[in-house]
């Protein structure tokens, strides 16, 4: 049988061994359950945030096709004024008796200001379009930036410092032992030998 003094050392190692170990799982599960939170919560708000931005892009295209669609009816409403107009003028000047230059001049100041109208109409639609479009460049921008902003949030992986809790509670434990082994109150060494 053993000495009294050594199952002592052993059974005092064995509690330091299985505290510090504990102490360390503890802290583990603390961190990893920590850590598993911040990234389900900044995943959670760039999930937020990619929705916003899809339907800000949905938004900003159903208002560009709502400007091509304004834009295609003012272009044919002008149009149609100008055939409308075309035809009053030419069945009046006929009706009238009244032919040449002057009702060729007559149907030419229609023709000028339906293209006008329609120029003006292309170039406002142009205009409103080219807004969308910097308006989504935008959106994207400021998702961008928000991205890298949660991005830094991101905590750091806690493998390492759970690592340095394992070998410092090993290397605390294995201190102790060795403190507690090599040394009794009667000057006998390890398993009872005399030193010196």
């Amino acid at each position: 049988m053993g000495s009294p003094l050594v199952c002592d050392a052993t059974a005092m190692f064995a509690g330091q061994t299985l505290a510090s170990l504990g102490s360390a799982f503890m802290g583990a599960d603390s961190d990893i359950k920590q850590y598993n939170s911040k990234i389900k919560a900044i995943n959670q708000e760039a999930d937020a945030l990619d929705q916003s931005t899809i339907f800000k892009y949905r938004l900003s295209g159903l208002q560009q096709q709502q400007i091509q669609d304004a834009n295609a009816a003012k272009v044919s409403e002008a149009r149609l004024k100008l055939a409308e107009g075309t035809g009053t003028a030419t069945a009046a000047a006929a009706s009238a008796g009244v032919e040449g230059n002057s009702v060729q001049a007559l149907l030419s100041s229609f023709a000028a200001a339906t293209g006008r109208d329609v120029m003006f109409a292309n170039q406002q639609a142009d205009n409103e379009l080219t807004q969308a479009q910097m308006e989504k460049k935008g959106f994207q921008m400021d998702a961008d930036a928000r991205k890298r902003a949660l991005a830094q949030q991101l905590p750091e992986d806690p493998t390492s410092k759970i690592v340095g809790r394992f070998l410092n509670a090993a290397f605390q434990t294995g201190t102790a032992y060795m403190g507690n082994t090599t040394k009794t109150s009667d000057g006998s060494g390890l398993f009872g030998r005399k030193f010196g």
